[in-house]
C-alpha cells in the first residue's frame, strides 16, 4: 500500500519582506471574437472587465484551490487584459504584491488563468475553438534568491563572504569529544549565506573556556563569531557572563530580534538570555543550544549581520549594509 507524503513548508522563521510576482497568459482566437471583445459586444457583457475581477477573485482563494499554498496578506492585485484583434490575440497580464514570508508567485499565475476561463466563458458561444498559449511567471522578486526575470533569470543579491567562528558551549560534548548537531547546523546556514564558516571548536561552560575560544577567532580576523549554547538560565549557563566583560559594546536588539523568530516556534525562546556585541572588529552572536534554535536564530539576524559588519569596522555602509 502506497503512503502519499506531503508537507507545506514552515516559513515562520523567515523575516517578512515585500514581495512581487508577475504572471501572463494569451488567447487564441480569430480576429471577430477578439474585435467582439475589445468593442464590447458579448451577449453576456464586458468580458475585459469581467475577467480583470475573476483574477483578483482567483488570488483571494488561491490557497483553497491549491493544497500547500500558504494564507498570505496580498497587498495588490492587478490584472489587464489587452486584446489584439489583427494578429488574433488578448494579452493578459497580472501583477500582485505581498508582504509576507512567501512568495506571489502562484496567485499571479492563477490570477492569469482565471482572466482566460472567464473570457472564454463569455466568448465560447461565439466559437469553442478559443485557446490558451504561453501561460508562465514573468517576473519575481522579494526572495532570498533575489530578483528572477524570464529572459535574464537571477539576479542574485550580493552578498559578503564573511569569515564565521563557530564555538559549541556543552560540557557534553566538550567530555565526550562527539560532534554537536549545533555546530553543524550553523555551519550549513553559514554556508547556505554565502559565509565561510571555520570547524566548529567545543568548549564546557566553563567562563575561561568561552573566554579564549572566543579571543582566539577574534584574534584570527573573524567577522562574526557565533556562539551556541550556554545563554539559558540554567546554574551552568555562562556564555552571557563570559562575554560580557570582553564586549566594547552591546548589540540589544539582535537578542529581542533572535527571541522573537524563536517564539514563533517555541515559547521557550523567551527563556534564553542570547545577544550579541563587539569585540575588537568582531561581531560576536550568541544562539541557542539547539540545532533547530539556532539555526532559525541565524535566518532571522543573517541579513542584519551583514549589514552590521562593515559597521562594526567603521567602513562606509549604504542602505543596504554592504561596503560602499
Amino acid at each position: 500500500m502506497s503512503t502519499m507524503h506531503v508537507r507545506m513548508f514552515d516559513v515562520g522563521a523567515r523575516d517578512e519582506a515585500a514581495r512581487r510576482a508577475v504572471a501572463e497568459g494569451v488567447l487564441v482566437a480569430s480576429e471577430e471574437i477578439v474585435r467582439a471583445v475589445a468593442e464590447r459586444r458579448l451577449a453576456k457583457g464586458d468580458a475585459l472587465a469581467l475577467a480583470e475581477v475573476a483574477g483578483i477573485l482567483a488570488v483571494k482563494h488561491v490557497p483553497q484551490i491549491i493544497p500547500l499554498c500558504h494564507n498570505i496578506p496580498i497587498d495588490k492585485v492587478a490584472v489587464t487584459c489587452t486584446p489584439e484583434a489583427s494578429s488574433g490575440r488578448i494579452v493578459v497580464r497580472a501583477e500582485v504584491t505581498c508582504t509576507a514570508r512567501t512568495g506571489v508567485e502562484i496567485e499571479a499565475i492563477a490570477a492569469v488563468q482565471a482572466a482566460l476561463l472567464c473570457i472564454y466563458d463569455l466568448t465560447k458561444s461565439l466559437s469553442p475553438s478559443v485557446r490558451f498559449d504561453s501561460v508562465r511567471l514573468v517576473e519575481k522578486s522579494g526572495g532570498k534568491n533575489g530578483h528572477w526575470t524570464e529572459s535574464g533569470g537571477f539576479e542574485r543579491l550580493a552578498r559578503p563572504a564573511l569569515r564565521a567562528g563557530i564555538v559549541i558551549v556543552s560540557d557534553r560534548s566538550s567530555r565526550s569529544g562527539r560532534e554537536d548537531s549545533s555546530g553543524s547546523a550553523l555551519a550549513e546556514a553559514c554556508a547556505g549565506r554565502g559565509w565561510m564558516p571555520s570547524p566548529a571548536c567545543v568548549v564546557p561552560d566553563e567562563v575561561d573556556a568561552i573566554q579564549g575560544a572566543v579571543r582566539s577567532l577574534v584574534d584570527e580576523g573573524h567577522d562574526v563569531i557565533l556562539l551556541s549554547g550556554g545563554a539559558g538560565i540554567g546554574p551552568r549557563d555562562r556564555t552571557s557572563e563570559a562575554l560580557e566583560p570582553l564586549f566594547r559594546c552591546r548589540v540589544p536588539g539582535f537578542g529581542e530580534l533572535a527571541r522573537l523568530a524563536g517564539a514563533r516556534q517555541t515559547r521557550r525562546s523567551w527563556l534564553g538570555r542570547g545577544g550579541a556585541g563587539v569585540i575588537d572588529s568582531t561581531l560576536v552572536v550568541m544562539t541557542p543550544g539547539s540545532p533547530r534554535g539556532a539555526r532559525h536564530t541565524l535566518e532571522a539576524l543573517g541579513e542584519l549581520i551583514e549589514h552590521a559588519i562593515p559597521m562594526v569596522r567603521g567602513d562606509d555602509h549604504d542602505d543596504h549594509g554592504g561596503p560602499r
